[in-house]
């Protein structure tokens, strides 16, 4: 239960981090819930379609935003419980944005001209999209977090216990 607020809270700076970048953009946002397979998910669907340069900023903006700000705050904060605090925040914001980094990954690949529709289960376009990223991609976003997880045990002194 300890861990039920901070998720709650880190999704929802998540999705506001998205609906704030696409009204910067000048795009008219709704907030929706709905389900992949068996997991619960928000998400934020811009109301019409949006160019394929400003997708990849709204999509990557938690991640940009809220993980870097996490981290840039614990270094310079002393207050250890705020640090706890923040680097919760940095991986349930990193894990949570390995969904937007993929799609990230899927739509750069379109042609430049592409209008992009998320309607937060799934993302069509008034262009082909290219087949899923390769093996070596998902290899590649795998040693991402798996360093990121990392950097944080290092940077935080994060003690890992093993209990037998």
């Amino acid at each position: 239960m300890k861990i039920f607020a901070p998720l709650i809270l880190t999704i929802v700076f998540h999705e506001l981090v998205h609906v704030a970048i696409a009204v910067k953009l000048g795009y008219k946002v709704k907030v929706g819930y709905g389900r992949i397979r068996f997991n619960p998910v928000m998400y934020v669907k811009v109301v019409s379609g949006i160019r394929k340069k400003h997708y990849i900023a709204i999509i990557l903006s938690p991640l940009i935003i809220l993980s870097l700000a996490a981290i840039g705050l614990a270094l310079v904060i002393p207050n250890s419980l705020i640090k706890q605090a923040l680097s919760v925040l940095f991986i349930m914001n990193t894990a949570g944005s390995s969904g937007d980094i993929l799609l990230a990954l899927s739509v750069m690949r379109i042609s430049e001209d592409a209008l992009v529709e998320d309607y937060g289960t799934m993302i069509v376009a008034n262009k082909p999209i290219p087949s899923p990223y390769s093996e070596r991609v998902s290899l590649i976003v795998k040693l991402l977090a798996i360093l990121a997880v990392l950097t944080l045990i290092v940077l935080f002194k994060v003690k890992v216990i093993v209990v037998k």
